[in-house]
């Protein structure tokens, strides 16, 4: 039995965004993946306290059904024999724009809770049976990560200044999955990629305009920016406009911002793949 020698625990649990992203097969009913993610500065904050039971409280009172928080903590409990916990997590991450915002609060549990009760680092295996996502959300840092998100291994990306447009409206994953088993998508080369010999490709881009055609509009605008390659994040409906110097980044911030996008409820955001401290420079 782990005992805890702290009150409580407080973490920031950061946002991640695809570089590139490829379907590789289906094993059951999950896709097989293989892309490429790398955290981002935008975070929720996840405390944790030791309690006599389990709760989640979230800063703006919402809920959801099957909390991914909520089924962390239940499962870290049980497996290293803790006390129940208290969670109350401020939430920032956006939700439905592909950025693995529930994921993100999992991991969050998962960092508070080991530090709390002295855990050992909490394996892939067991994280994964709270969502695909989580394993590699709990490691915080640029990685490959394939199969149904348990194999994770770090990545040295190439040196992209990004910016992140993050429209009102949400794409829903599921929908998105089950059209690109119809229609199909482009094939992403991820080891093309990490050589810089590829671009930027995401094989869900197909089917998500699809189903939410406003993100064309996204992919536009990132284009005519001036960035030289344009990606959306995940299942949308964020995306994200690439660019090998700090010039041309430039260039397209200021393009973007003469648009004056953020009055139509569009955020948005840089980032430096090889800056981890300087991710996230909000430019609204």
């Amino acid at each position: 039995m782990f005992h805890n020698y702290l009150s409580s625990v407080t973490v920031e649990t950061r946002a991640k965004v695809n570089l590139a992203l490829n379907i590789t097969g289906v094993k059951g009913n999950l896709h097989l993946i293989d892309t490429v993610i790398v955290p981002i500065g935008l975070a929720d904050t996840v405390k944790v306290s030791p309690s006599d039971e389990f709760s989640v409280c979230y800063h703006d009172g919402r809920s959801y059904l099957n909390d991914t928080a909520y089924k962390t903590a239940e499962l870290l409990s049980k497996t290293y024999k803790t006390s129940a916990v208290s969670v109350n997590i401020v939430k920032r991450i956006p939700e439905g724009k592909g950025l693995g915002g529930s994921s993100a609060d999992a991991a969050g549990v998962a960092r508070a809770m080991q530090k709390l009760f002295n855990l050992p680092q909490i394996s892939s295996e067991l994280l994964l049976e709270v969502g695909s996502d989580v394993p590699a959300m709990y490691l915080d840092r640029p990685l490959r990560v394939r199969g149904r998100g348990e194999l994770v291994k770090a990545v040295v990306l190439p040196r992209f200044y990004g910016i992140l447009l993050l429209p009102l409206y949400s794409v829903n994953t599921r929908e998105v999955y089950a059209l690109y088993d119809k229609i199909g998508g482009e094939k992403a080369d991820i080891d093309g990629f990490l050589t810089g010999k590829s671009p930027a490709t995401n094989a869900l881009e197909r089917a998500a305009l699809v189903l939410e055609p406003k993100m064309n509009y996204l992919k536009e605008i990132l284009t005519a920016s001036g960035t030289e390659e344009v990606i959306m994040t995940g299942s949308g409906s964020g995306w994200i406009g690439l660019a090998r110097n700090p010039e041309k980044y430039k260039n397209a911030k200021e393009y973007l911002e003469s648009l004056h996008i953020q009055d139509f409820g569009i955020a948005i955001h840089g980032f430096d793949t090889h800056n981890m401290e300087r991710l996230w420079q909000k430019i609204n």
